[in-house]
């Protein structure tokens, strides 16, 4: 790993810990579900307004819509709402620590309703993962805990959990932004009417206040999201869901310097064992996929927002070993492309194949783009394109000056044989319909 993505891992876990005492300071101010759904509105007009100018539209794919409306709900009205709540009455350290078990959760889960196979390093992390759990909350209730506010943070973890689990393998589609623009729309939309019946308009205007309204409107509500997405682009979404093991470590921290949150011995080893759990689930995700047996197939930032997401949703539903000829089409979107010195010149975005013969017609490439969004795309003969097992991708001869010497595309492209000849002979490659 590069120190790039590294630095973006390091980021990306600290901004999504942060919204935890960000929160805790916003609900001590304003009425909690008032308050988070006038940060969705806010967020989401940005986010659209982002992907609008990044030209990306609306015209999901029914997998998209499904997961809008499921991360809508499960996630933002639900999970995010739920701790809102919660947080009038606990911290923002024991809201972080029970939210950083989601990872854990989505393993458990999977392993015991949906037969996923549960590697002994998994297993050992979920052991410890709830073990470092049960010892910071042994040492919590001694001081008082309230046990309504941890049972609504269970729920949040849990309803964000099933969410994930609900829509893995759903494939991303592009559009990104657009989906998460979306996704808080439709969780300011259901969080309105309890908000409305619920709760009165009573807001304390102050620095603090508006200081953290802003900061979570802008920072885990956009900014992470887009720091999520280069990573994934960067490294994948399992090698990216590894810095979730810092969430809880960060999530502690931050609390104790900014909100004076105490933080014991006690805590300190729970946080550590907690870290170290959520460490080995994801590490022993992430050998999964290097030998084949699961594939990120989403990027959705687990408690930030897209189809991922860290947390990260994977697709174990094929085992496609790297001994074999065949391959999940979700496992070649996003595989990186490389040029003939062996530089990365891009991704594949989608396949294009046709109706007919079966036959994969063009992959479609991504190049450049303002953290990996808004990228340029060139349809390629798939002829061009040999997968290289020492890259993990794929090699192409085709040059850069080809790309821009290409002939131009009319908008329906794929159905116009003119340009399919003039594109084919220009880059070299057989007619795909001989």
């Amino acid at each position: 790993m590069d120190i790039r993505s590294l630095g973006l891992g390091l980021a990306f876990a600290l901004m999504w810990s942060s919204a935890f005492t960000s929160a805790r300071v916003v609900v001590a101010y304003a009425p909690p579900l008032t308050a988070l759904t006038l940060r969705f509105l806010a967020s989401g007009i940005i986010a659209i307004g982002i992907a609008l100018a990044l030209r990306q539209t609306a015209r999901l794919s029914r997998g998209q819509w499904r997961g809008v409306v499921i991360f809508g709900l499960c996630q933002n009205a639900l999970y995010l709402g739920l701790n809102f709540v919660a947080m009038q009455w606990i911290g923002a350290s024991v809201a972080s620590i029970i939210a950083s078990t989601m990872p854990l959760l989505v393993a458990l889960i999977g392993w015991a309703f949906l037969r996923d196979r549960l590697p002994p390093l998994a297993a050992l992390g979920l052991v410890a993962g709830f073990a470092g759990v049960a010892i910071i909350m042994g040492g919590r209730m001694a001081g008082g805990l309230d046990l309504l506010a941890v049972a609504l943070c269970a729920v949040a973890a849990l309803a964000l959990a099933t969410a994930t689990l609900a829509v893995r393998g759903a494939a991303s589609g592009g559009n990104l932004m657009m989906v998460v623009g979306l996704q808080m729309l439709v969780g300011a939309a259901a969080l309105l009417p309890p908000a409305l019946a619920l709760e009165t308009w009573s807001v304390d205007w102050s620095w603090p206040l508006v200081v953290a309204f802003t900061y979570t409107v802008l920072v885990p509500g956009v900014l992470a999201t887009l720091v999520w997405f280069v990573l994934v682009e960067r490294i994948g979404a399992v090698k990216a869901a590894t810095f979730h093991f810092l969430n809880p470590v960060f999530g502690v921290v931050i609390a104790a310097v900014l909100l004076g949150e105490a933080l014991g011995a006690t805590d300190a080893l729970g946080v550590a064992v907690v870290a170290a759990g959520i460490l080995a689930v994801q590490l022993a995700r992430r050998r999964s996929a290097e030998t084949g047996a699961a594939r990120a197939a989403a990027e959705q930032p687990g408690g930030a927002v897209g189809f991922t997401s860290e947390t990260a949703q994977e697709d174990i539903m094929f085992d496609y070993s790297d001994s074999h000829s065949t391959i999940s089409s979700d496992r070649v979107n996003g595989t990186e492309v490389y040029g003939a010195g062996g530089e990365k010149i891009g991704h594949i975005d989608h396949l294009v194949i046709d109706k007919k013969s079966g036959k994969i017609t063009y992959a479609v490439m991504g190049f450049g783009g303002f953290l990996g969004m808004g990228e340029e795309h060139h349809p390629i003969p798939w002829a061009k394109l040999e997968y290289d097992t020492g890259l993990n991708g794929y090699r192409t001869d085709i040059t850069e000056e080809q790309l821009k010497g290409a002939p131009e595309r009319p908008e329906r492209w794929y159905e116009d044989r003119r340009w399919e000849e003039a594109a084919y002979t220009h880059y070299g490659a057989p007619y795909y319909w001989i």
